[in-house]
């Protein structure tokens, strides 16, 4: 009797589970396989917001996604090599507990101990990664000895800022953990205040107040020059301003006559010898919000010939988070004739790469690009940074002269 229960139960069961394949439809395979190109451009308006987003797909043009069946309302794109939690990483101040906290000085060595812990018993070597937020990533192999491995690093800034010390471990190609630090280096800084103007009226006079702060104590007088980024009848220069606790300050006034975005730069020097102490950039917007190009990669391989434009202030937002963990970023661009300047962010807020006004050396003096004219057009950086835990990069390209043009292309690499 017992087995004969048991055959029925088999056969409910096996009923049971040709019912359930019979209700399972396929999903169309073209949504698994993502072969898509890039999807259309689009503008989303929205008050006091003007952005537009493009997607760039396995590096290539654009196309609409097209599906069939019962496809997925939404995919998640996942970064591979995701961090494993149970390895420790710590990056810790040698002889300089405070610097985390109170700051460091610009010129001055600083060192530090990559230490990671939990390391299972099998790896018998690790690799570490690392960048202090100045565009290079170094790298160094180191034995495991009971299931920890350290490295000292070394480290100096020559420019005052915030920089991200960024610090990873692999075993072999496979990323075992990362972490990272923000560091604040002192020396002179140039703050513009408003740092962003949107909605600007035209033939309006704005106001904007340029700021040094921690000037050395040698320095007497400073003087400040500046661009509205209008071409020449936007750029100045100021009387000799003097430094008192280090601090000086001067306000310039303008008025746009023309719709668009903008980008202003301004910089302080030593009026005894010209030489300059700092310089910093502002937005202005007149007529409309900024306009934001957001965009998404997805895989390593090729150069993309992602940008170009002319005059104005065009910001780029790149969502890197289909990336892996460790791969490098480099850069080429082209400035035509006229230069203009471009600027990497990533983490945002944290510059990685400031080409400096890049042109036809013949330009250099110009007011209309203050702290001087840097090289020619061309340029290439390589292993600017490396992707960590932060899923975006930010490029902004500062174009002042009405005729300019220029282009940059970007590409990552997995080591």
């Amino acid at each position: 009797m017992e087995e004969s229960v048991e055959a029925e139960g088999d056969c409910d069961f096996v009923r049971s589970q040709k019912r359930v394949q019979q209700e399972i439809r396929p999903v169309d395979s073209n949504i698994n396989r993502m072969s898509y190109r890039q999807l259309k451009s689009q503008k989303l308006s929205k008050k006091g917001k003007t952005t537009v987003i493009h997607h760039v797909v396995n590096n290539k043009t654009a196309k609409s996604l097209k599906s069939k069946g019962n496809s997925p309302k939404s995919i998640t794109m996942k970064p591979t090599n995701p961090p494993t939690v149970a390895i420790g990483l710590q990056i810790e101040p040698i002889n300089n507990p405070s610097l985390f906290t109170s700051g460091g000085q610009t010129n001055t060595l600083y060192s530090f101990r990559l230490t990671a812990d939990k390391i299972p018993s099998g790896i018998k070597t690790v690799r570490f990664e690392w960048s202090p937020g100045l565009g290079a990533t170094s790298s160094k192999s180191k034995r495991v000895s009971s299931g920890k491995a350290s490295k000292i690093i070394r480290v100096s800034y020559t420019t005052p800022g915030d920089y991200i010390l960024s610090a990873s471990v692999y075993h072999g190609s496979t990323l075992l953990a990362t972490t990272e630090t923000k560091i604040h280096i002192f020396g002179t800084t140039l703050s513009i205040t408003p740092r962003n103007l949107n909605n600007a009226v035209k033939n309006f006079p704005y106001s904007f107040t340029f700021k040094a702060k921690d000037i050395p104590l040698t320095v007497k007088n400073v003087r400040f020059t500046w661009s509205f980024g209008v071409g020449s009848p936007g750029t100045g220069i100021s009387t000799n301003i003097p430094v008192i606790n280090g601090e000086a300050s001067y306000t310039a006034t303008h008025a746009y006559n023309s719709k668009g975005s903008f980008g202003l730069v301004a910089d302080v020097r030593d009026s005894s010898n010209n030489s300059i102490l700092a310089d910093s950039y502002a937005s202005v917007t007149v007529g409309d919000s900024i306009e934001i190009i957001y965009q998404a990669l997805y895989n390593c391989g090729n150069w993309i010939n992602v940008q170009s434009g002319r005059q104005g202030l065009h910001i780029h937002v790149w969502d890197i988070s289909s990336i892996p963990y460790g791969a490098v970023f480099d850069i080429k661009y082209q400035m035509f004739d006229y230069p203009d300047r471009l600027l990497v962010e990533y983490p945002i807020n944290n510059i990685v790469l400031d080409t400096g006004w890049r042109g036809n050396i013949y330009y250099s003096g110009n007011p209309l690009y203050p702290g001087g004219v840097q090289g020619d057009g061309k340029g290439e950086e390589t292993a600017i940074f490396s992707r960590i835990q932060k899923e975006y990069m930010k490029i902004t390209v500062i174009g002042p002269f009405p005729n300019t043009g220029w282009e940059y292309q970007i590409r990552c690499r997995v080591l």
